[in-house]
Formats: C-alpha cells, structure tokens, sequence
C-alpha cells in the first residue's frame, strides 16, 4: 500500500503538474483528505462492501457511575454494543434502550423496575445514544460498576496517514498496520483526489470525468457489482493529528 507522499505524487501527475507549478503538496493532502473521507463513506453506504469496514474494539471494564463511554476514534457508525460476564466467556449484543421509556413501577413494593434482562442473567444493561456525537451510554451503571466488559462492534472510517511515510493500513507509520484494508483503497483515493483537483461534475455520487471513471471503477472491483451508485448520506468523520 503506497505512503501519503507516493499517493500525493500519483494524484500530482495524473492532473499533469510534475513540475509543481499549480498545486503544494499541502493541497493535494486535502484532496486526497477529502477524497478518503467520500471513498469511506461510500463505501460504508454500500450493504456488502461495508462489511470489510467492521472490526471489534479492545474490551474494556466498567467505571462507577459512568455511562457516557468515548466510542473509538476511527468510528463512522456503530453496529452494536456486547457485554460479557466476567463468568461467561461468550459476548452478547445488548438491546437499544430508551431510559426513559424503560420505568415501569412495581405492583407491589412500588420501586422502579426495568423491563428485560442481558442475557446471562447476571448483568441488566441497555445502550443508548442520548448523548454527544462520538460517545454513546450503556445504562444504569451506578456506584458499584457491573463486573463484565463491553466492547464495540462497528464500521470503521480508518483515520488519514498523519506522516508522509504512512498509509492507510498504517497513518503513523511505526511498522504495525492498524487496519485490514482492500489492496486498491489509495488507486480509490488517488482518483478521486486528481477528479476533485480536475472539478469533474457529478452524477448518482460519482465524477464523472476520466478520473472519475477510473475511481468508479476501482470501486466497483473493491466492494463488488452490487455497490451502490447513490450519494451515501454525510456522516462525521475524524482523521488523527488534524
């Protein structure tokens, strides 16, 4: 997979400015930033191809009395939420849950209880997204924190390289690839950034210039015929270092 200097060299010649004389290195970077940022997004709004954008994050315990947790930072959506009990090795998928819709008060000792249970038994968890873009909330977490894990599934939108020496497998560029990627995401990357470059018109979400082609093109190889050729919707995305 090329480094963000042999990509910013690819797009340099493809919109034939070798000699350097229109375009800074600095902006063919934003291009291919918002190349990657409408590549990741199309492919998230593609059924099958997003499926090679879905990764688990690292378990993580419970803190006391905190339910707003920090979802990780290359996250463009959230699949699902899995808990375990610290005695039970498998995961479980826990339902989305509205608190506030959740109270039903007891006939006979009138406490508040909460209707449905986790699976095991021994856990009583929802999630939630009543919170700020970039978190979501795992309820009721109160004083004593449950014993289990959690952990995320969920689409990946993999962060930009943040060095001229790494890719998009591996943005610092420390030898360690970070993320499971198609081989053709930077041809992706590199079209669309030179179409863009180019202001090449748009039709059903794709340029449509000689660039454009060839970015649809590589797409179509990447996520299969069956991707979609619609404008997908703009989600937030962060990129590291930026």
């Amino acid at each position: 997979m090329r480094t963000l200097a042999e990509m910013i060299g690819r797009v340099r010649r493809y919109v034939d400015d070798v000699q350097e004389l229109q375009w800074t290195d600095a902006q063919l970077e934003e291009y291919l930033v918002d190349a990657a940022k409408e590549m990741w997004e199309t492919i998230l709004h593609d059924s099958d191809g997003r499926r090679t954008l879905r990764t688990y994050s690292s378990a993580a315990s419970f803190v006391a009395s905190t339910e707003t947790i920090e979802l990780p930072a290359d996250c463009a959506a959230l699949d699902r939420v899995e808990c375990r009990d610290d005695s039970d090795e498998r995961w479980y998928a826990l339902s989305y849950r509205d608190p506030q819709e959740s109270i039903c008060w007891g006939p006979r000792s009138g406490n508040a209880h909460l209707s449905g249970r986790y699976p095991t038994g021994r856990l009583s968890l929802w999630w939630y997204d009543d919170v700020p873009e970039g978190y979501v909330r795992i309820w009721p977490v109160e004083s004593t924190p449950p014993t289990g894990t959690y952990r995320f599934r969920y689409f990946q939108a993999p962060l930009f390289p943040t060095e001229d020496a790494g890719t998009f497998a591996d943005p610092d560029a420390d030898g360690e690839a970070e993320y499971d990627l198609p081989g053709r995401v930077d041809e992706a990357a590199e079209y669309l950034a030179a179409a863009k470059v180019g202001l090449e018109e748009y039709q059903n979400g794709f340029p449509v210039g000689t660039h454009g082609v060839q970015y649809a093109r590589v797409m179509q190889a990447m996520i299969g015929r069956g991707a979609s050729v619609t404008k997908p919707r703009a989600r937030y995305i962060r990129r590291a270092g930026r």
